[in-house]
């Protein structure tokens, strides 16, 4: 999991609390449907198996390297 947040640099430990946050407020699946299917199985391939926040973290940095924005459910 450290290497993902190296990816978030200086803003490590606010990607980490807000995956956690929503992790929190969200039911998995719900999670799973707002994410992008091609980023999320490429993130499946590449870290699974793992528990759900190492999996949100990555799935976070393929959105922003993917879209340039913050993975978000609205």
């Amino acid at each position: 999991m450290y290497e993902l947040l190296a990816f978030f640099g200086d803003y490590a430990e606010e990607y980490e609390e807000k995956a956690k946050a929503m992790i929190d407020e969200h039911p998995w699946d719900v999670i799973v449907n707002y994410m992008d299917d091609d980023i999320r199985e490429e993130t499946h391939m590449a870290y699974a198996p793992c528990d759900n926040e190492t999996f949100l973290l990555a799935y976070m940095a393929g959105h922003m390297t993917k879209f340039g924005e913050d993975f978000e459910i609205n």
